[in-house]
Order: C-alpha cells, then structure tokens, then sequence
C-alpha cells in the first residue's frame, strides 16, 4: 500500500509489536511510512526500535503516549531514559512529527533534554507546535 500511494503517510502504531523487525524495515523502505513505539518502549525486544532509531530509522521514529492507556507524564520520563543520541531524540520527540504534519520543521525550538529545560519538554513541545499552526493560520 504505501508504494502504490505515495502521497499517503502511513503511521505503524505501537511499533507494529510484536513484528518489530518487520515494522522497522517497512519504515526504513518506504519514504511515506513512520513508526512509533507507544506502550512497547521497554517491552522485549524493543532494544531493536533503539538501535533502529539510531542508526536506520531517526527520521521515521514519532514519539507517542498512548494517552488514555499511559500518561504523558510518564511516557514522555521513559522517552527521557531511552538511549537515543541527542539528535535521535530531537527528532523523535518533536521534529519528526512537524516534518510530517508540516512538511518541514523550521522555527521549532530545540530539544534539550539534558539541561535545566529538561522539566520543560512538554512546554517547549506545546509551544512549538502553537507557533508553527500560528504561522500557518490555523490558531490565532
């Protein structure tokens, strides 16, 4: 499906799990298809996810809580401890996203997660996010 429509963006949710491999080399082949890993963060076998994200699939991976089923608060403290590299996370946590919903992510601020800012990632995510749907003039 995601090489007969192209222009569809396809999201594999919850990692595909528990066909994880699979999931990461359909991302990884096709342009249009993204994964994210909501509730399988620290599930067996998500190491792969880990080191997909850090070496195949850094542009492809979407961070997600699974909200109802997970707090936020507490997804976004496993995302914190995930072993991605700096850029990785940045990517994961918010410029993904805005890449695919947006088509780019300019003017978004940068993730930080290891400084003082670290307790601010959800306002700095909101925020972001606000700014580039006032550009468009989606919000006022």
């Amino acid at each position: 499906m995601a090489r007969d429509f192209p222009e569809l963006k396809i999201i594999i949710s919850h990692g595909g799990y528990p066909w994880v491999n699979e999931a990461i080399f359909v991302a990884q082949r096709n342009k249009n298809v993204y994964l994210d890993i909501s509730e399988y963060e620290l599930t067996p076998q998500s190491e792969a996810y880990i080191q997909a994200a850090n070496t195949l699939i850094s542009d492809k991976l979407l961070y997600a809580s699974a909200h109802p089923f997970v707090d936020f608060r507490e997804s976004l403290k496993i995302f914190d401890n995930l072993p991605l590299d700096r850029e990785v996370r940045e990517k994961v946590m918010y410029k993904n996203a805005a890449k695919l919903l947006f088509g780019k992510c300019d003017n978004l601020p940068a993730a930080d997660t290891h400084s003082a800012a670290k307790e601010n990632m959800e306002d700095l995510i909101i925020q972001g996010v606000i700014k580039e749907l006032a550009k468009r003039g989606l919000v006022s």
